[in-house]
């Protein structure tokens, strides 16, 4: 997900750097995420074939955390990281364009 966002980022021509680059792309692979991972029509438990647990977030968050110590300056602390992520996967574009993106 994290190489489709940093695609995303160039096919949108960002053009950002360092650590506003990392969190644009945390924040899109947040949106990669929801986007496979439909909401479930009320009524139709079965008809979504691809979900998300709370787990596999977590899993994520877990790689900020380990591996960002060193890196903050570049890529953003694991809050500022999980805070990005969590904004594409539940707000979607418009969040992510609000706070990490500005794509005007």
């Amino acid at each position: 997900a994290r190489l489709w966002a940093i695609a995303a980022q160039t096919r949108l021509g960002l053009d950002a750097e360092g650590k506003e680059q990392s969190l644009q792309a945390d924040c899109l692979t947040g949106l990669y995420a929801r986007s496979i991972a439909p909401e479930v029509p009320a009524g139709e438990p079965n008809s979504v074939l691809v979900t998300i647990s709370p787990g596999d977030l977590d899993e994520g968050i877990q790689g900020f955390i380990a591996y960002g110590d060193a890196l903050v300056d570049d890529t953003g602390s694991a809050f500022e990281r999980t805070d990005a992520l969590r904004t594409g996967v539940v707000e979607g574009l418009p969040g992510c364009e609000r706070d990490y993106c500005d794509l005007s």
